[in-house]
């Protein structure tokens, strides 16, 4: 009988993972709380359940009779993976669930980082809002204020004053699952992202890229690899992830940073253990010729991994965008100018005419990868690239 593997969710990012898991001969079913998502067509079967709920998940797993877990592209879901892989003594290689939270969890990895002198903003951490209140009175702005346990930066505000800051530090609160929130300093400039595959505790792999935001500043709707930034940057950066790797003496798989950089220096915003986003897979597989997703399927379900392990040579420039809407309203349908549709490999919508927009700041209705020869043509196709792949409102 072919065996069951649980994938946390069905969105355009995990289907790298859907497809690879079919290829190695598993019965695919995703879960998540939202059907419409594209990623589920390409599963065997779909079960409505709350990847960030352990015991939702759990229960979902024990009734399929799955043989394996794998997490999706979401902090909340990686660590409901790793509570079920070990309630159910499933295959994989994983860290611990208290390890895991120390990456997942702002406040936790916040308080690592600095106790372990790696450059990241000085934080603080609350568990109730007169706390909140009392830290924001004294201090110096602007600060950024965060939910400790959610990603693409729902809840998040960056703020100047006090009275937004009560604002924002209420937001938080009511949006974290945990009832945790941190404030921390903000760090101006540029921001990128940093994939790494850890082996042994040391950098098997890694690429940085260029984050974009669009309406919603905290983010992201489009990426570039590789990074604008210089070599001295991502070696220092392989460096950390490899301190980090030795002092929490982690497990083989993906390690992921966010960062911004201030005086020539990687500052940590974000860290996760996940694969990562934003259809990072396709523009990770396609850029070094190595299927990720298989990869990351094989660590979480301990199977052979060993010849995936070779050095990667990245070839063209890829990017991302995703479709997004600068309004609420109804949707008319999509756009994409001539000059970048010669250039894309893969894409995906979810979008119908006539669809409404009920929160524009956060819902994406697909996505377009794309490529050039020089990171000089792409670098100009991003500064207009808004324009050039975006959705149509009535």
């Amino acid at each position: 009988m072919c065996k069951k593997i649980l994938i946390l969710n069905g969105s355009s990012s995990e289907i790298m993972l859907i497809e690879a898991a079919k290829r190695l001969g598993y019965y695919v079913i995703t879960s998540g709380n939202n059907p419409g998502l594209i990623g589920h067509r390409y599963a065997d079967e779909y079960c409505p359940a709350d990847f960030s709920n352990h015991d939702e998940i759990l229960n979902l797993a024990k009734k399929r009779g799955i043989d394996a877990i794998c997490a999706n592209a979401n902090d909340l879901g990686m660590l409901t993976a790793i509570y079920v892989a070990e309630q159910m003594g499933l295959p994989g290689v994983r860290d611990s669930y208290e390890i895991s939270r120390v990456f997942h969890e702002k406040d936790l990895f916040k308080k690592f980082a600095l106790e372990n002198h790696f450059p990241t903003p000085k934080s603080v951490m609350f568990d109730d809002l007169q706390g909140a209140y009392t830290y924001l009175k004294d201090a110096e702005y602007p600060l950024m204020i965060k939910p400790v346990d959610l990603s693409a930066g729902r809840g998040c505000s960056k703020v100047t004053n006090y009275e937004e800051g009560v604002r924002a530090a209420e937001l938080a609160f009511e949006k974290s699952k945990a009832k945790r929130i941190v404030i921390e300093e903000y760090i101006s400039g540029r921001q990128y992202d940093f994939h790494t595959i850890v082996i042994n505790r040391k950098v098997a792999f890694c690429s940085a890229s260029n984050e974009f935001s669009y309406k919603n500043p905290y983010q992201v709707s489009c990426l570039t690899i590789p990074a604008d930034h210089s070599d001295e940057i991502t070696q220092c950066l392989k460096s950390m992830v490899e301190r980090m790797a030795e002092l929490l003496n982690i497990a083989d798989g993906p390690l992921w940073l966010q960062y911004r950089i201030k005086n020539n220096q990687p500052y940590i915003i974000e860290s996760a253990r996940r694969c990562g986003g934003n259809n990072m897979l396709d523009i990770l597989s396609r850029g070094y010729g190595k299927d990720f997703g298989e990869w990351v399927v094989r660590l979480e379900t301990g199977l052979d991994y060993d010849s995936l392990s070779e050095k990667l040579v990245h070839k063209k420039c890829q990017a991302y965008q995703s479709f997004m809407a600068e309004r609420n309203g109804k949707l008319r349908g999509a756009y994409i100018a001539e000059e970048l549709r010669k250039h894309i490999y893969k894409e995906y919508y979810w979008y119908k005419e006539g669809d409404q927009v009920t929160d524009y700041l956060y819902e994406r209705w697909g996505i377009v990868l794309f490529e050039y020869d020089t990171q000089e043509e792409m670098m100009d196709v991003v500064r207009r690239v808004n324009d050039m792949a975006k959705v149509i409102m009535e």
